[in-house]
């Protein structure tokens, strides 16, 4: 029988953790153990630990990589040039959906292990990282918008988080084609005008 090839430790840590967003998607985290996770990377058990110490340290490193993955993607897009707020975060809305449709297994993944992360004592602060990560993405974006002077970008990022979250969870449970039909322009409209009455002493209008 020949000898399985020797993979190198910095390939098969990205196989190691595409591997487990893989089975966390399909399965859930209670049933991503090691074994199961070393079997879908074509691994051996020994060589996950050799990479991790332990299934934590490989959680963490894997919420890691799918906020970097959408960070890196929301860099790469091309600035908007002479666009409004209202602009840039409904052609946001769109590229986001977009891409929940495109791989709902990682914003599955995705959810999945910020939940884990808060019932971690250990790994609370992960979640807290990955939102601060997105959100910095979001805030430089918006930053390009012709208005946006005065407005509470940090606070516009997280309505655009909370409605991008709820999209994606809506296309994980009825599907791609949920969102058909949906005015993305007035949904972005509606986001900026909640962020120019936000006021962070809870003054706002409550209309």
């Amino acid at each position: 029988m020949p000898m399985a090839r020797h993979v190198p430790l910095d390939e098969r840590r990205p196989q190691l953790i595409d591997a487990t967003i893989r089975v966390i998607a399909r399965e859930g985290v209670a049933r991503a153990t090691t074994r199961r996770i070393a079997e879908e990377a074509d691994a051996s058990l020994a060589s996950l630990h050799y990479g991790f110490a332990n299934k934590e340290e490989l959680f963490a490193a894997v919420a890691e990589h799918v906020v970097g993955r959408i960070d890196e993607t929301l860099r790469a897009r091309p600035a908007p040039e002479d666009r409004d707020l209202a602009g840039v975060v409904r052609d946001l809305l769109v590229f986001l959906h977009d891409e929940a449709v495109a791989d709902p297994g990682l914003q599955a993944a995705q959810f999945e292990l910020i939940a884990w992360a808060r019932r971690t004592p250990t790994h609370h602060h992960l979640a807290e990282q990955c939102h601060a990560l997105f959100a910095r993405s979001l805030v430089a974006t918006l930053g390009l918008a012709t208005d946006a002077a005065g407005v509470p970008l940090a606070h516009l990022a997280d309505l655009v988080m909370a409605t991008t979250d709820g999209i994606a969870i809506r296309v994980l449970a009825g599907g791609p084609d949920v969102w058909a039909g949906t005015d993305f322009a007035a949904l972005a409209a509606g986001l900026v005008a909640a962020a120019r009455e936000y006021r962070p002493d809870g003054t706002g209008s409550a209309d």
